[in-house]
Order: structure tokens, then C-alpha cells, then sequence
């Protein structure tokens, strides 16, 4: 999971909602994705992740 989700979940526990985690989820794509600014916690995968979740969320 990434970064702004788990950032978000550690805030409001495991009661985060659905909108908080998606819009934890746009700021991040709005920075833009981790793979073109690397971090320890970021992978292909988590990018990807976050793709399938924005896009399933509309």
C-alpha cells in the first residue's frame, strides 16, 4: 500500500472511508507517480495499484 494511503489509515485508523483513501490516492497522482521520484516504498506494482484504484473509483 502506498505512502499517502497508509499516512491516511495511520490518521483515522481503520475507520478511513473509501473517499478519504481515493483522495489520499489523487494527491499522490497529482505529485505524480513515485516511479519517477523513487522512494524505499514505492514499486511498479504499488504505481500500478493506485492506477487500477483511481480508474475503478470513477
Amino acid at each position: 500500500m502506498h505512502t499517502a494511503l497508509l499516512n491516511t489509515q495511520a490518521a483515522r485508523g481503520p475507520a478511513a472511508t473509501l473517499a478519504e483513501l481515493i483522495e489520499a490516492l489523487r494527491v499522490e497522482q497529482v505529485r505524480g507517480c513515485p516511479e519517477h521520484r523513487r522512494t524505499p516504498s514505492d514499486s511498479p506494482a504499488v504505481c500500478a495499484e493506485r492506477r487500477r484504484i483511481l480508474e475503478t473509483a470513477h
